[in-house]
């Protein structure tokens, strides 16, 4: 596991950010840039006899939480136990960034558009849980999508550390969007009307 330079960056993007995200969901490398220059963010890679086996990118702001933005693993190895392999350094880079938490999100099950789908997203929430995340009651929508918000805990913390609060998970949240997203993320759109985030139980409110 190693951080990657800004070349490597460049590179990984256009060889794996391209292929693994769509249009979408990819931030601009621009945007990734900065952040990395401005210390709110850091691309990790995870390697095995010296080859890129998977990679996750972080959004920081030196608080006690970190969003894990992107997390693939490269297609060859999918279906191998590196995914969750992986699992175990990404709370090991916690402790590197000095964060307690990973913060991620996982699209909400109950909004796939068929079965399938809908099975698709309840084993991904199913393969984090056997990884050691934390289902929270908080929910976010950025750009569209509603999502369910999971956490990781840092390595120190043991392996069943007690959560925080929910309000803690949601302010957390709300401050690591604010860092990665511009106050104009696209043309006509204002950063409250491109993310949002709420606790479960008060309906979105």
């Amino acid at each position: 596991m190693r951080e990657w330079s800004a070349k490597e960056l460049r590179a990984y993007y256009q060889e794996c950010l391209r292929r693994d995200f769509p249009p979408d969901e990819r931030m601009p490398l621009a945007r990734m840039e900065e952040l990395t220059q401005t210390g709110g963010q850091v691309s990790l890679g995870f390697y095995r006899a010296g080859e890129l086996a998977a990679y996750g990118v972080f959004i920081k702001n030196g608080r006690e939480a970190a969003l894990l933005n992107y997390y693939a693993v490269q297609p060859q190895l999918r279906g191998q136990g590196v995914g969750t392999a992986c699992l175990g350094l990404l709370r090991r880079a916690a402790d590197q960034m000095a964060a307690h938490w990973i913060i991620f999100e996982v699209e909400a099950p109950e909004d796939g558009s068929t079965p399938e789908e809908t099975e698709t997203r309840n084993r991904r929430v199913a393969f984090y849980r056997r990884g050691g995340a934390l289902a929270t009651g908080v929910d976010s929508v950025l750009f569209g999508v509603h999502y369910h918000i999971m956490l990781l805990p840092a390595a120190s913390l043991g392996p069943e550390p007690p959560p925080p609060e929910d309000r803690a998970v949601r302010a957390a949240l709300e401050d690591l969007y604010r860092a990665a997203i511009t106050d104009r993320p696209a043309p006509g759109l204002c950063f409250q009307e491109a993310c949002r985030v709420w606790l479960r139980d008060q309906k979105g409110l």
